[in-house]
């Protein structure tokens, strides 16, 4: 619910907003034609959010202004997890010659609050100066207790009950600059605080592990954005460096699901081009291109001893670039091709396994007219083969991996009203 006001000089916002989600996920467990164990999980999330927003009217130029409020109220319950496991399984996995269930049961309470403002000044009609700080409250309660029953022994093997908080407050300030040497052309500067609260592992037993530090970065980026030819030609450039302290890692266990978290340190350097070219009434020519370093530069494994400083963060392509060709004629036909291509990404900390450089390329025409469209597209064309996900199994003895979308085609049909 939004409600919005309008006076004397100001805005006045109030923002409320929940949302609920329940996910019920079963799963075979072990990833092979052996009968091991089945994963089971019932997970339900309710969370509730309050914004009220103080600032300058939309026609403000020189001063704009903006102060604030959040609170959000956040209720995660995993209720049960569970691993299903056979006679085979339970040798492999809690020592059991038999069949049973190994049931985790959690609750996380979560609370925010937060305050903040930021203020846009214009000394001079073509600088912009920006400061703006946030100050972040966290509260997180942790419930949880684990036990395993086995056939023919209802007593069960209970883990000790859990109930632990993590507190944490932050303050995370921005600064920015923009020049403008014309109206068609301008540069900027900007140094950010990232954030991200602490939190707590529910499916660890060792109570030295369960606490994950906030993660908490420096962002810095400078560009330029230009346009010339009477706007038919566009130049944007920019670089920028993360400088990551305590990166909240997720580690994948035999199982393939997430099943620990730790912290690292990362440093992310990269920069970015966008080109936009208009040659005719119509036509438009896109283009951008993007390299990115991102990797470790302090991080130990505390479960396993692995040491991986050096390597490269996971899900993070070399670089990715993109063309485009497109065309609206006045009549109303469109017309669309890509390519959208993606350098090598690893899948697992170690860089053991990884995805090599690929190209999809997309299609699309259609017509459009006042009010509606109707499209035919394809999308990987060239029916690409390339993989999404991957991981080495313990249990199945094997690496495993899941394979992205093959060629897909279908028809678009688009409404406004």
């Amino acid at each position: 619910m939004r409600i919005g006001y309008e006076g004397e000089g100001f805005k006045l916002t109030s923002i409320t907003a929940r949302n609920g989600t329940n996910l019920n996920y079963h799963a075979d467990g072990d990833y092979s034609p052996e009968d091991l164990f089945e994963f089971d999980t019932r997970q339900e999330t309710t969370i509730v959010s309050q914004e009220i927003r103080l600032q300058s009217p939309d026609d403000a130029d020189r001063l704009r202004w903006i102060v604030g409020g959040y609170f959000q109220d956040r209720n995660y319950d995993i209720d049960p997890q569970q691993l299903i496991f056979s006679p085979a399984g339970g040798t492999a996995f809690v020592g059991v010659e038999t069949s049973g269930i190994s049931v985790t049961q959690g609750r996380y309470d979560q609370t925010t609050f937060a305050g903040f403002g930021q203020i846009d000044f214009k000394p001079i009609d073509p600088l912009t100066l920006t400061a703006g700080l946030r100050y972040e409250n966290t509260d997180e309660e942790l419930e949880r207790r684990s036990f395993v029953v086995v056939e023919g022994d209802n007593s069960g093997e209970d883990t000790p009950f859990v109930n632990s908080t993590i507190e944490d407050d932050v303050l995370i300030p921005k600064f920015a600059l923009e020049y403008s040497f014309s109206p068609n052309i301008s540069t900027y500067g900007s140094i950010t605080r990232g954030y991200k609260p602490p939190t707590q592992n529910y499916t660890t037993d060792n109570p030295t592990l369960r606490e994950v530090r906030a993660e908490k970065s420096w962002n810095y980026e400078i560009g330029v954005k230009s346009s010339w030819l009477d706007d038919r030609l566009s130049l944007n450039v920019a670089g920028f460096i993360n400088d990551v302290s305590d990166l909240q890692v997720p580690l994948t266990g035999d199982t393939g699901f997430f099943e620990d978290i730790t912290n690292a340190e990362a440093v992310i350097r990269g920069f970015e081009i966008e080109v936009k070219a208009v040659p005719m009434t119509g036509l438009d020519l896109i283009a951008g291109f993007g390299y990115t370093d991102a990797e470790y530069t302090e991080y130990f494994n505390p479960f396993t001893g692995e040491d991986f400083e050096g390597n490269r963060l996971i899900y993070a392509p070399e670089f990715t670039y993109n063309l485009a060709l497109q065309y609206r004629a006045q009549f109303g036909l469109f017309s669309r091709v890509e390519l959208q291509g993606l350098g090598n990404y690893f899948f697992n900390d170690d860089n053991s396994l990884k995805q090599e450089s690929l190209a999809l390329v997309n299609a699309r025409i259609g017509y459009e007219a006042e009010g509606y469209g109707i499209y035919f597209y394809i999308n990987n064309l060239f029916d690409e083969e390339y993989l999404t996900a991957a991981f080495v199994s313990g249990t199945a003895g094997r690496t495993l991996a899941s394979y992205g979308d093959r060629r897909i085609f279908g028809v678009q049909v688009k409404s406004e009203f």
